[in-house]
């Protein structure tokens, strides 16, 4: 969901009380939290840069899932800057990391972001793969934010392509389950 001006700001007085008592691995996981709204806007350089420091500050810790969020959030930023080649290789890099811990809901938001990375780089038919697997991925995990995601966009890789016989079913689908689960973003794309 997009921030609010009260979750920035709780984001940055977390990063702010950390770094004042010196704990360093909060700072670094504050500092993620507020590297996250890069996705939506502001200086894309300045979030890649407190993303690097918390890379470097939380190393390998939980058996890498905080590396693998690290590239999950470079990802999400070259994704918003139009470099989907790029956030390609970075989602891939991240689905490598976060597979071995186990976190399967956060893979499978990975392999949605993929699929999209991959749409707008123009490989429609490897996003049509990954978005089908997303889409399976979900409805197993019973992940309902998950599986209206995914099926949205896998209703517009489905359109890219000139592939519309089932779009309809899928986005009303979508809605329907974006509906359950109180995700307006997801309802917005369904529509």
């Amino acid at each position: 969901y997009y921030p609010t001006a009260y979750s920035r700001d709780a984001a940055r007085e977390s990063l702010a009380l950390f770094e004042e008592i010196g704990d360093r691995r909060n700072a670094a996981i504050s500092r993620l939290v507020v590297a996250w709204e890069g996705q939506y806007d502001g200086d894309a350089d300045h979030y890649r840069a407190m993303i690097a420091r918390s890379r470097d500050e939380l190393g390998d810790s939980d058996d890498g899932w905080w590396r693998g969020m690290t590239h999950y959030l470079d990802a999400l930023l070259s994704l918003r800057c139009g470099e989907f080649d790029a956030s390609a290789r970075q989602w891939r890099d991240s689905l490598d990391r976060i597979r071995p811990t186990g976190d399967r809901i956060i893979g499978n938001a990975i392999l949605a972001h993929l699929g999209i990375a991959l749409r707008e780089a123009g490989r429609r038919m490897a996003a049509l793969t990954v978005l089908r697997e997303t889409v399976d991925d979900a409805r197993g995990l019973g992940s309902l934010h998950g599986l209206a995601f995914a099926l949205a966009h896998l209703a517009h890789t489905r359109l890219d392509l000139d592939e519309s016989d089932d779009v309809t079913a899928l986005l009303a689908e979508a809605d329907e389950i974006a509906r359950r689960a109180q995700n307006p973003r997801c309802q917005a794309w369904a529509a």
